[in-house]
C-alpha cells in the first residue's frame, strides 16, 4: 500500500484565509472568516473633511497601501473597510494611516470639458414657422 501525498509541505504555511491590508491580531488563531469581497477607500484631510472614494474595490485587486498611495496620493490619513459581497455586512476595518507625500490625487477624474450641444438645424426653406 502506499502512503498518500501530503496536501502541504511543512514548510509553507496552509492557506488561513485572510487580507494582507486587514490583519489579525496575533492572539487570533485558525482560519480567517471573514469576507474582503469589496474594499471601499475612506480618507481624511488635513482640515478634517472625509472623503470616500465612489469607486468601490474588489478584495482581489486592492493588496496593499503601496497601490492607493499610487492611485490617490498622501498629504492625509487613509482607512479602508471591506465588506462581503453577499451580504455587504462590514467584516473589517483597517488601523487608519498617514502618508505624508505624493501630493493628492481625486477619487475622480475630472471629465474633459463638454463639447457644447448642437444647434438645432435650420428649417428647411418654404417650411411654415410656428
Amino acid at each position: 500500500m502506499t502512503q498518500a501525498e501530503p496536501s502541504a509541505l511543512p514548510d509553507e504555511p496552509a492557506d488561513l484565509g485572510g487580507h494582507p491590508l486587514f490583519p489579525r491580531p496575533e492572539t487570533e488563531t485558525g482560519r480567517d472568516h471573514r469576507r474582503f469581497d469589496i474594499i471601499q477607500i475612506q480618507r481624511w484631510l488635513p482640515d478634517g473633511t472625509k472623503e470616500v472614494c465612489p469607486k468601490p474595490w474588489k478584495g482581489s485587486e486592492l493588496r496593499s497601501w503601496q497601490q492607493v498611495i499610487d492611485m490617490y496620493g498622501g498629504e492625509c490619513t487613509y482607512q479602508l473597510a471591506a465588506q462581503c459581497g453577499k451580504t455587504h455586512r462590514f467584516q473589517a476595518y483597517s488601523e487608519k494611516v498617514f502618508f505624508a507625500g505624493p501630493a493628492r490625487k481625486p477619487f475622480v477624474a475630472t471629465p474633459p470639458a463638454a463639447a457644447p450641444p448642437p444647434q438645432p438645424a435650420a428649417p428647411p426653406p418654404g417650411a411654415p414657422y410656428y
